[in-house]
């Protein structure tokens, strides 16, 4: 139904990136998302991870504040043609607590 990765910086301990996050069409708008995300950052925890980062679309700028990303200082959306088609994107950042 949906799948999410997280790739830890090497170079930077604490330090991760949330990529290839994707839910099929027919399962969206029923928590298969969020409940990806919710995994993943439970294990981010055991794994030590203080901040994930990403490069959101702007369409789903609102799904990522919902479960507490935001915007850092001075992002700003940028374009890119991504599989044909002119995207916006912004970097978006979450802090975890332990």
């Amino acid at each position: 139904l949906g799948v999410v990765s997280l790739f830890p910086n090497k170079d930077e301990g604490g330090i991760a990136q949330l990529r290839k996050f994707a839910v099929l069409d027919g399962a969206r708008g029923r928590g298969v998302g969020s409940q990806l995300l919710r995994t993943l950052l439970t294990k981010a925890r055991e794994l030590d991870i203080r901040r994930i980062f990403l490069t959101a679309r702007e369409t789903a700028v609102p799904f990522y504040e919902k479960h507490g990303f935001s915007v850092p200082n001075g992002a700003k959306l940028q374009n890119n043609r991504d599989y044909g088609e002119e995207q916006r994107y912004l970097r978006m950042e979450l802090l975890i607590s332990r």
